[in-house]
């Protein structure tokens, strides 16, 4: 977090950001390499297999240097990893290629619901939102997480609907069809003469109320 994100993010301890409803909090992957050649053994994974890693370059804060580091965590486990990167309009057109078209092994993406809520962060573990219908990239499916999603956005019930998302979160961590990383920060910078002025995490910042400091 801090040799490469510079402390502009903190790990993640739920596949969602605790700023979004629904939200609660699971656990943490831990840094466990022995652990990690044991699961690849598990699954018959030989040492020196080959994987493909591709990654924006300047979509997210140091996206670039980050699959680097991640490469390197997985070439310490025995995988041998190389990294493409390409603009962005030709990423996003690789990653949600249909399952007969889709080449990709492994991508970096980052996820940003633009209201703060679970629903919309429920999009990428649902079947229905596989490519090329949506952007659920990991083409992850089961029928229990499905149904709890459902069940939560047709909840009017808040407490409810919250509760339903927990449990389909928790379902989520342990299959972990993503490794979830980091939530990234997002810091404004503005003039010491004003004074309120506020911003919510999904890259947006408001100015209405804006007023010289006295």
């Amino acid at each position: 977090m801090n040799n490469v994100l510079f402390g502009a993010a903190d790990g993640m301890d739920a596949p969602m950001a605790s700023s979004l409803f629904g939200y609660c909090k699971i656990g943490g992957y831990e840094y466990n390499p022995a652990r990690a050649r044991d699961l690849l053994k598990q699954a018959g994974v030989k040492p020196g297999t080959g994987l493909q890693l591709i990654h924006p370059t300047g979509r997210y804060v140091q996206d670039k240097e980050a699959a680097q580091a991640i490469a390197g965590y997985l070439r310490e486990v025995g995988l041998e990893v190389s990294l493409q990167t390409m603009d962005w309009p030709s990423y996003i057109a690789t990653i949600t290629a249909a399952p007969d078209k889709n080449t990709t092994q492994l991508h970096y993406l980052g996820w940003a619901p633009a209201f703060l809520d679970a629903s919309q962060q429920m999009y990428q573990f649902r079947s229905r939102f596989a490519p090329p219908k949506g952007l659920a990239t990991s083409f992850f499916s089961t029928p229990e997480i499905d149904r709890l999603a459902l069940a939560a956005e047709r909840e009017l019930n808040q407490d409810k609907r919250k509760e339903l998302y927990c449990q389909a979160a928790r379902k989520v961590w342990e299959e972990a069809p993503w490794v979830f990383l980091w939530v990234q920060r997002f810091p404004i910078v503005y003039s010491a003469k004003v004074t309120d002025i506020s911003s919510l995490p999904n890259e947006m910042f408001y100015a209405k109320y804006a007023r010289p400091v006295r």
